[in-house]
């Protein structure tokens, strides 16, 4: 270096500064310190001394793995001391369970260090860093420790992590295990370590911990006759979470994530027909397919299925083609209103265009078409995998009257005699290539038959086609009366809001007319605009004429969510008689659709109550059957938030102003609604909130809710109201000080045996407040949770961990 630099030649890694030599990049810096800390230390306690105190900082992470480097290279004598340094870390009450000791140990065993040098001395970092293992993990560790684990050599992973994550196995209790099962399913498969421990999970019987057993069993391939049994002793069980809330990504992900291995399973599955319905639901949620066979190769194998296990595999793999199809064959005829080409997504009315003729890629052999067609005659077909082999037919067949009316006929048989939902009839595919005849699958889902037989002789390839092409002539001839703006956006806020169409596009008129339909319906079905609604901005006369005909259409139960999305976008006019207006859509809808709220339109309804208050208008009239009307606390159990997304920070705040100041209303359903709103508002848009607009709403939060109304809840029989009561106590300023309420939180936090409850019990402890006044008592109660595992759920265990960080005064910790 010295002759470089005296040649006049210059390194580039090499900064010079003031006659001194240094490095800009920072690994470089990093080395150089370890080096100074390890060779310029007096003895071997001051250099050890140096290394316990950057452990601890996320920002001398890297020094201190170069320092343990260098030790390991240049000091080898003292190589132990790094695992005693590790070992004393972690003596201190708070480190026991942070154990950050224990996290860079296990993070010098991913470097590499001692990996070959000592082999000895690698197991026992590994066997210390597992310490982790032993209480709950949040998801930030658990990925930080799938990283280390990642980086092991393959011999580390043989030598030493397999042993001993069979030990853990054997050792811990049964919520720590999960952790330990994904590590050992992950890099060494479902032996039969792995199967003993999930045996022991599924005969806990404790619902979280059976779902979650199951989950893991499928998810790393467990044999598939093995797994079969397991599946078909707790079945009830799964069926029980599915029915009561559906599943979370991961009980899905049990199914699809290797749909190879979940074929294997049904292979060896004799399975129910009640089981086989139960398990298409689930195969309808979602379906990743990775496989190189062809279309035909993927379902010709099983296009004769004599089992309901084959029939579940046919399903799965027209599923598959489903998808792969519509993404390959979607096409829409855009026409562009206003802007520039390359705008068009925001500036278009699209035409869902019928698939005018068939690439030949797109094609399918004729022998499996009259395949499908012969299979489609058999009654005795699940009837999702039906529904799923009419769509295929739809997409290599043009619609004929004589297989449009059998179609008709078993739609109008399945919907009666099964308890298939309407999205599997309301098939994007279907709707994208024949929207005539998804309007048709509409009117016979609603029981309108004479809407359907009008429809009938339209539904042919030739005649859908024909009224694409007109639909196109009408838009375009609009078009070209005008370029005007104003006049161009009229026709997007007819297509949006379904008013005035047969005004703006008279040609329409005689068409569905002809048809036998409204122009509404029939733009419904083939015309799309992605132009944003709030983007739109209406004239008066336009405004008053969208409310008149949102009137009409809740009296005739039309449309209501539609109408609500429409009027929470659009921008209002502050004229005060419009304002009563909207109040008089709220209170319509109220009355009229009261016994049918289900959870959408009750959230869509709250929003747009919302939107009213942000206009300060006086609100006395409806306030009452507001909230005595929207079930607001069945809302905040099912989903706990409102449909926020896109809507404007301004309105929710000033929206808040006015809720405030029914903080003191005689009626306790509007001061309890109201605080319930304000922690809604609160949680979607805390970020945008000031301090002193935080800690108001936060202090009228508790003010309404406290622990013993909570706990009145908790403890009486009602599923519902148990709920309920838990988040009370999420809400309220609890008494954590208050010895009684400690122990009484402790001991509901290890009687989670239903999923519902564990849940909510979970989010509790991730949500409730915990004052910096009150942190030490809370870090408390979070150490006796961590202390006692075997009591405790994992996902107790790790919202313990989580909080329990917060209150640490270690903030780099792990």
């Amino acid at each position: 270096m010295e002759t470089l630099v005296k040649d006049g030649d210059r390194l580039v890694l090499i900064t010079e500064a003031n006659d001194l030599f240094g490095f800009d990049i920072r690994s470089f810096q990093e080395f150089f310190a370890a080096v100074h800390l390890v060779e310029n230390a007096e003895d071997t306690a001051q250099r050890f001394e140096s290394l316990k105190n950057i452990i601890y900082l996320a920002h001398w992470r890297n020094v201190a793995l170069f320092f343990v480097g260098r030790i390991a290279r240049s000091h080898k004598g003292e190589a132990n001391k790094i695992l005693r340094l590790c070992k004393e870390i972690d003596q201190t009450k708070t480190n026991h369970y942070l154990r950050p000791g224990a996290w860079f140990a296990l993070e010098v065993a991913s470097d590499g260090a001692f990996s070959k040098i000592n082999p000895d001395l690698q197991y026992e970092f590994i066997e210390y860093g597992l310490k982790i293992l032993d209480t709950g993990l949040t998801t930030e560790q658990k990925e930080a420790l799938e990283s280390f684990i990642e980086q092991l050599s393959q011999e580390d992973k043989q030598e030493s992590l397999h042993p001993l994550l069979e030990e853990k196995l054997r050792s811990l209790p049964d919520s720590c295990s999960e952790t330990v099962l994904e590590l050992y399913g992950q890099h060494f498969g479902a032996k039969k370590p792995f199967q003993d421990k999930i045996n022991a999970l599924l005969q806990t019987q404790r619902e979280t911990t059976v779902i979650t057993a199951l989950c893991l069993a499928m998810s790393y391939k467990s044999e598939p006759s093995w797994m079969v049994e397991r599946l078909q002793d707790y079945w009830d069980y799964y069926k029980k979470i599915f029915s009561e809330r559906g599943f979370s990504s991961s009980e899905i992900k049990m199914w699809l994530s290797s749909l190879e291995y979940t074929e294997a399973v049904l292979r060896n599955w004799s399975i129910s027909e009640d089981q086989a319905n139960e398990l298409a639901e689930i195969f309808s949620l979602e379906v990743y397919y990775n496989s190189s066979s062809s279309e035909q190769e993927l379902i010709g194998e099983f296009l004769k299925p004599k089992t309901l296990s084959e029939q579940l595999i046919l399903l799965l793999r027209c599923s598959r083609l489903l998808i792969e199809l519509s993404m390959k064959t979607n096409k829409r005829r855009n026409i562009l209103i206003y802007g520039e080409e390359q705008d068009i997504s925001q500036h278009a009315i699209a035409i869902r265009m019928m698939r005018i003729g068939l690439e030949p890629s797109d094609s399918m052999p004729k022998e499996v078409i009259d395949n499908i067609e012969e299979l489609l005659q058999c009654h005795n077909l699940i009837p999702r995998l039906e529904v799923s082999l009419w769509s295929l037919l739809w997409f290599f067949k043009e619609p004929h009257l004589d297989h449009i009316s059998v179609f008709m006929e078993r739609l109008k048989l399945i919907h009666r005699t099964s308890s298939l939902s309407k999205k599997w009839w309301r098939s994007f595919a279907l709707r994208e290539n024949w929207p005539l005849l998804n309007l048709a699958v509409d009117k016979q889902l609603v029981e309108e038959q004479d809407s359907v037989n009008r429809l009938l002789p339209f539904l042919e390839a030739k005649k859908q086609i024909a009224i694409f092409k007109e639909i196109e002539e009408a838009i375009l001839k609009y078009k070209q009366q005008s370029d005007d703006r104003q006049h161009l956006q009229k026709l997007i806020i007819a297509i949006h809001t379904q008013i005035r169409l047969d005004e703006l596009l008279p040609e329409l008129l005689p068409l569905a007319n002809q048809i036998g339909i409204s122009v509404e319906d029939l733009a419904e079905a083939y015309i799309y605009s992605p132009i944003s609604f709030s983007t739109l901005k209406c004239e008066s006369d336009e405004l008053y004429k969208i409310l008149t005909i949102a009137e009409e259409a809740i009296k005739q139960h039309k449309r209501l969510s539609r109408i609500l999305m429409n009027l929470i976008e659009l921008k209002w006019s502050s004229d005060p008689i419009f304002l009563i207006k909207t109040q008089d859509i709220l209170e319509l809808i109220l009355t009229t659709w009261s016994q049918s709220l289900d959870d959408t339109i009750t959230n869509l309804c709250w929003v747009y109550f919302l939107k009213i208050l942000s206009y300060y208008t006086p609100i006395q009239r409806i306030i009452l059957l507001v909230f005595n009307t929207l079930p607001l606390k069945e809302l905040l159990l099912n989903k706990r938030e409102l449909y926020l997304s896109g809507i404007s920070n301004n309105f929710l705040f000033k929206s808040t102003d006015v809720l405030e100041s029914f903080l003191s209303h005689e009626d306790e359903n509007v001061r309890i609604g109201s605080v319930f709103l304000l922690y809604l508002i609160f949680r979607s848009s805390m970020k945008s909130y000031k301090f002193s607009k935080k800690a108001k709403i936060q202090e009228a939060i508790n003010l309404c809710f406290n622990a013993d109304a909570g706990w009145s809840l908790i403890n009486s029989d009602s599923n519902k109201h148990s709920l309920l009561g838990i988040l009370y106590l999420t809400l309220s300023d609890y008494p954590i000080e208050n010895i009684n309420y400690r122990q009484m939180l402790l001991a509901a936090l290890q009687q989670t045996q239903i999923i519902e409850k564990e849940e909510a019990w979970v989010k509790m402890l991730r949500e409730i407040q915990m004052p910096v006044d009150k942190h030490e008592t809370w870090h408390n109660l979070l150490e006796e949770i961590l202390k006692k595992p075997w009591n405790y759920s994992n996902l107790v265990l790790s919202a313990a961990m989580e909080r329990y960080q917060e209150t640490s005064n270690n903030a780099d910790a792990l």
